[in-house]
């Protein structure tokens, strides 16, 4: 089964950059341009992992994790941030509201794949098979 993952970010670019990298690498990509459009995308299917950035200008990564977080069907998908907001309170926040991973941009495409791989790994157990029926 194809992982699934759903990229978030408002430069239109650093999209189809990852979302080329993450498809050569053999996952299923949906996108979105922003927090509101990824909460849209989110009502229909619960990705294996979401790859969001922090400042966007409709609804940042902070308020998008915390409605994920408060969504039943998505409490268990993990987020990794991958933003130019790279401060260590930047970092400290968003571990606080239940972020898996934090890089900066830019990044190095191998190492923010190795960071997808590996979360994707540790938390499979939490969302793979989920399905917006599951209770």
């Amino acid at each position: 089964m194809q992982e699934h993952i759903l990229i978030v970010d408002d430069q239109n670019d650093l999209l189809l950059i990852l979302r080329k990298a993450l498809e050569h690498q053999g996952y299923r990509v949906s996108q979105a341009s922003g927090g509101e459009e990824a909460l849209q995308t989110l009502a229909g299917e619960v990705p294996d992992l979401i790859v969001s950035d922090v400042a966007m200008p409709d609804l940042d990564g902070f308020e998008l994790v915390q409605r994920v977080r408060r969504d039943r069907r998505l409490v268990g998908v993990p987020v990794i941030f991958l933003t130019a907001l790279a401060s260590y309170d930047t970092e400290m926040r968003a571990r606080a509201c239940g972020v898996d991973g934090f890089m900066a941009k830019p990044c190095n495409s191998h190492r923010l794949l190795a960071m997808v791989r590996g979360t994707l790994e540790r938390c499979a157990p939490a969302t793979r098979g989920r399905h917006l029926t599951d209770s």
